[in-house]
C-alpha cells in the first residue's frame, strides 16, 4: 500500500551556497510528482534528502507514519522503503540480471522462498524474461534501464524515486521508457518522485509538477495550470513552450507590445504606463491573414504536428502555428487564441 510522502521546510547548504531554502510539498498515495527545473536548482538535492543519501540542515521528511528525518531523528537510506533509479543506471558489472534483483531482496529482508516468484514476476513486468544470466555489458541501453527499474521495484517499495532516468537515452528509448513507467504505475499503484529538466517529460508522466527556481519551490500545479497560469516569469521560462514578450500596460489594461495590442489580463500586475512581460505560448499564436497582430517571419519548419513559424517581434523571437510554410522576411499577421499571462517586469 503506497504511503503519503510529506516534505516540510527542507534547507540545505553546501559551503557558502544555499541550495534549498524552505522546500515543502506532499505526494499523495499513487501520485507521481515531477520535480522540474534547470541544473543546480535543487531538485536532485531534494531527491537525495528524501532517499537518505544526504542529510538536510533543517526540515522534515515523513513517509506515512514514519519520520525519515527530522531534528533528532534519522533513518538511513537502506532502511527507507524506497526504490531508486539513478541517471547513470549504476548497475553492478560483476552481477547478472538475477543477481541484481536477488541482492536487493536479501538487503530488504525478503524471505528466500519468495525470491524466485518475485524475480520472475518483475522480469516479466519489464520484459526481461530470459535474460536472467546476462551481465550489464550484454544488455542494450533500453534493457539496462529496464533492469534499473526492476531492481528498484522488486522489493515492492512504498515509493519510487527517479533522478533524470531518461537523460542518457535517445528519443525512441525515452518514449519506450516513459510508456513502461506509465504501465507499471497503473499496474502497481506505486507513488513516485521524478526529477527532470524536461517539461514535456514531466507533463507526460506526472500528475502534478513542482517547479524549482534557485532553491525555492516556485509553483506546484497540474501541467495545464503551469502552462496557462505560470506564477512568475521564471516559472514560464522553465515550463517553456513559449516566450516572454516585453510590453507596457496601457489605459484600460491592454498591453502595448512590438507584436501589437494584447488584451487586458484578468488582474493588472502593474500600474498604467509600467513595463510588463507577456507569456505567449506557441499553441496560442496562429498565423491569420485577418489577425490584429503583426510580426516578421524568420523561418518555417514542419515539426510533425504541422508548420511552425519563427517570428520576430522587436527583440523577441516567438513561435506560431501556420497552415503552410512562410517565406523568410515576410511580414505576417496573426491572432492570439487566448489572453496571455502578464507579469510585472
Amino acid at each position: 500500500m503506497a504511503e503519503r510522502l510529506a516534505v516540510t521546510d527542507l534547507h540545505k547548504r553546501y559551503g557558502a551556497r544555499e541550495v534549498l531554502r524552505g522546500v515543502s510539498f506532499e505526494v499523495a498515495p499513487g501520485e507521481v510528482l515531477a520535480l522540474l527545473g534547470t541544473s543546480g536548482c535543487g531538485k536532485t538535492t531534494t531527491l537525495n534528502l528524501v532517499a537518505g543519501l544526504d542529510r538536510p540542515d533543517a526540515g522534515m521528511v515523513a513517509l506515512g507514519d514514519a519520520t525519515l528525518c527530522a531534528p533528532g531523528a534519522w533513518v538511513p537510506a537502506h532502511r527507507r522503503d524506497l526504490g531508486m533509479v539513478f541517471q547513470g543506471q549504476m548497475l553492478w558489472p560483476h552481477m547478472t540480471v538475477r543477481e541484481h534483483l536477488t541482492f536487493v531482496l536479501k538487503a530488504r529482508g525478503v524471505p528466500g522462498n519468495e525470491h524466485d516468484v518475485r524475480i520472475s514476476e518483475q522480469l516479466e513486468a519489464v520484459r526481461l524474461t530470459g535474460r536472467d544470466e546476462s551481465y550489464p555489458a550484454q544488455l542494450s541501453g533500453g534493457e539496462a534501464q529496464r533492469l534499473s527499474i526492476a531492481r528498484a521495484l522488486v522489493a515492492r517499495p512504498d515509493m519510487l524515486l527517479l533522478d533524470e532516468p531518461c537523460a542518457n537515452l535517445d528519443a525512441p528509448l525515452r518514449t519506450d521508457f516513459l510508456a513502461l513507467l506509465a504501465r507499471l504505475r497503473a499496474e502497481r499503484k506505486f507513488s513516485a518522485l521524478y526529477v527532470t529538466h524536461d517539461a514535456a517529460e514531466a507533463f507526460e508522466l506526472a500528475t502534478r509538477v513542482a517547479v524549482f527556481d534557485e532553491g525555492v519551490l516556485a509553483q506546484t500545479a497540474t501541467p495545464e495550470v503551469l502552462c496557462t497560469e505560470p506564477a512568475s516569469p521564471a516559472v514560464a521560462r522553465i515550463v517553456g513552450g513559449g516566450a516572454l514578450l516585453p510590453g507596457t500596460l496601457a489605459e484600460g489594461g491592454a498591453v502595448e507590445t512590438a507584436l501589437g495590442t494584447l488584451p487586458a489580463p484578468a488582474r493588472a500586475p502593474a500600474a498604467t504606463g509600467e513595463k510588463v512581460l507577456c507569456f505567449l505560448r506557441t499553441e496560442d499564436l496562429r498565423l491569420n491573414a485577418n489577425g490584429p497582430l503583426q510580426a516578421l517571419a524568420r523561418a518555417s519548419h514542419y515539426d510533425g504536428r504541422g508548420w511552425l513559424t519563427i517570428l520576430e517581434a522587436g527583440e523577441t523571437l516567438l513561435r506560431a502555428r501556420s497552415d503552410a510554410p512562410v517565406a523568410e522576411g515576410e511580414r505576417v499577421k496573426l491572432e492570439l487564441l487566448r489572453p496571455p499571462p502578464v507579469f510585472k517586469a
